[in-house]
């Protein structure tokens, strides 16, 4: 946009994220180097910069209205404050999609990804807000819990890629089966890889109902009757990460959880996750968030 001063903060392909300044913005809408297939998401104004990660999120959902519009447009604001939305059912709906694909239920799973995943149903003014949520827990829970399937698979690597780029599906129909398509071949891996060990099943089952529990990698291969080093080396054959690495993540979701309720202090969501030195856990959380567990918290209270 030539003769308008911008500052370009993320670039990704079919999407560009920039700032211009309040005065600047009529005639970034009317610019006539834009074309007419380019669609414009303007957040709300903020003179502080820390408030970048906010704007960036409003203009990202701002986008999103165009699935929910039913005449054609190419501009979209992010709406002035309204009530924070409860995003508690789309939770526990997730968390059914993650169980259900470490119990290899397909039945289950599909019924979990259409609940996850219906937006038509929601009764509320700001329905982008919940696809914004639904999309991100996919493309940083979801693709970070099977990361070496997501990256080591072409066909799910080029589904992710799809699921990312979101912005460029025609139609939320196309973007959900991408999810659906995704979500369904991982499953199909799942269970190629563990059909021969179904003792695996069985020790993700045991986690999942005692994370909270002083439990080691010793404690469930003798709960599965299997030798240690045989179930060390077959359970990160089968889940792409070794046992220790798999019960941290599965514990860091649950905290992640807890401090989105802000209702639990950091020491109180350690103890309730399993984890029994609080130093340990604010260290681990930082090494997979980026962020303290104190800053995850504030973070998320602020954008909900």
């Amino acid at each position: 946009m030539d003769g308008i001063t911008h500052y370009v903060i993320e670039q990704k392909r079919g999407y560009i994220s920039f700032i211009v300044s309040k005065d600047l913005l009529q005639k970034v809408v009317s610019h006539p180097s834009l074309p007419e297939s380019c669609a414009l998401g303007i957040s709300l104004v903020s003179r502080n910069v820390s408030d970048l990660r906010h704007l960036r999120r409003q203009s990202f959902c701002a986008l999103l209205q165009k699935f929910f519009t039913k005449e054609p447009k190419s501009i979209f604001r992010f709406p002035e404050a309204k009530d924070s939305p409860d995003f508690s059912e789309f939770d526990v709906n997730y968390e059914k999609i993650i169980a259900n694909l470490d119990l290899l239920n397909e039945a289950e799973v599909r019924k979990s990804v259409q609940n996850f995943l219906d937006f038509e149903t929601i009764e509320s003014e700001v329905p982008e807000e919940f696809l914004y949520y639904a999309y991100n827990k996919i493309t940083t829970g979801l693709f970070v819990r099977y990361p070496k399937f997501t990256s080591g698979e072409n066909y799910l690597y080029s589904k992710s890629l799809m699921i990312e780029n979101i912005i460029s599906a025609r139609t939320l129909k196309e973007w959900k089966a991408y999810v659906l398509d995704y979500i369904l071949y991982l499953l199909e891996i799942l269970k190629n890889r563990q059909t021969k060990y179904p003792y695996i099943t069985t020790a993700v089952q045991y986690i999942r109902e005692h994370y909270h529990q002083n439990i080691t990698m010793a404690t469930v291969a003798n709960y599965v009757s299997m030798n240690y080093t045989w179930f060390s080396e077959k359970f990160k054959e089968q889940m792409g990460v070794n046992f220790n690495e798999y019960l941290k993540r599965f514990r860091m979701e649950q905290a992640k959880h807890l401090l989105e309720k802000g209702t639990f202090r950091v020491y109180e969501v350690a103890e309730k996750c399993g984890f029994k030195d609080v130093k340990h856990f604010m260290k681990s959380f930082r090494e997979l968030n980026g962020m303290s567990a104190r800053e995850y918290g504030k973070l998320y209270s602020q954008e909900h």
